[in-house]
């Protein structure tokens, strides 16, 4: 796999395939029948990508995210959210990661749906391996 560029796997229902895509490289996505497949299409996407660019991106994986961050919110929202994290007999810090997770996944399934579907032509399809048996 191309260490030098992030890539997002995720499962699509609307393709029934698994997705791949670079987010700082524009447009550079593609797809597998499991997400190995998938791993595997992204590195040559991204060597394709990257072929056409004399100047590309810098590499995106050096950046370090601590998995801390600060955020303001009202005080009623800050209550519902505590009240939500009781209801369900967890932290609100588990309950805020577990609601920003759903809906970042939401948001970018639909994303990546919409782009699949206007770039997957482009894609050279691999040929199925036959079974072994």
């Amino acid at each position: 796999m191309n260490s030098k560029y992030a890539v997002v796997i995720q499962w699509s229902d609307e393709d029934a395939a698994f997705v791949a895509t670079v987010p700082s490289l524009p447009g550079c996505m593609t797809h597998g029948e499991t997400y190995a497949e998938a791993a595997t299409n992204a590195d040559e996407a991204i060597t394709l990508w990257l072929e056409g660019e004399a100047n590309p991106p810098p590499p995106d994986t050096d950046r370090h995210y601590s998995g801390r961050i600060l955020l303001r919110l009202p005080e009623v929202l800050h209550r519902s959210l505590d009240e939500g994290a009781a209801r369900d007999g967890t932290s609100l810090n588990q309950y805020l990661s577990s609601l920003l997770a759903l809906a970042q996944g939401a948001r970018s399934g639909a994303e990546i749906a919409a782009r699949t579907r206007r770039t997957l032509s482009a894609v050279p399809k691999r040929k199925a391996k036959a079974a072994r048996g």
